[in-house]
């Protein structure tokens, strides 16, 4: 349980403020994490970067009907633009290649930017757009 509410923790504080934030409380991102903990998680090739004993930065990688896919990239507001997310996820990436993988998928909501640079400098391509 003390995964769930670092990691929710640390979703909240990389979220607020973002494209990607959509009013969650800290009882929502619990259940955010939890459900992707149990349902989801492909922890062998996720990365986290600890300071002081507290996670700044997560990669968290998927595996849905047996394709990796980034869950989730989340950052610390105060630690944001010093290339952790970018570091994390060429070491996640190339932790899923090294498995055999043919192929990585992402989600990323198209007009977050900061995401969008972090995929295109990883290597990721854009292979489709869906509208709503």
């Amino acid at each position: 349980m003390a995964d769930h509410l670092e990691l929710a923790d640390l979703m909240l504080d990389a979220y607020v403020g973002t494209i990607d934030y959509e009013g969650e409380t800290p009882e929502q991102a619990v259940e955010e994490v939890g459900g992707y903990l149990e349902a989801e998680a492909y922890l062998e090739v996720s990365r986290v970067a600890v300071s002081n004993g507290v996670i700044q930065c997560a990669v968290m990688m998927s595996r849905i009907a047996g394709l990796p896919l980034v869950g989730f990239v989340m950052t610390r507001a105060v630690v944001k633009g010093r290339g952790l997310a970018s570091a994390l996820l060429d070491v996640a990436t190339d932790a899923v290649w090294a498995t055999g993988a043919e192929e990585i998928r992402a989600f990323i909501t198209e007009g977050n930017l900061p995401s969008e640079a972090i995929f295109a400098k990883a290597g990721y391509e854009r292979i489709a757009t869906y509208g709503n």
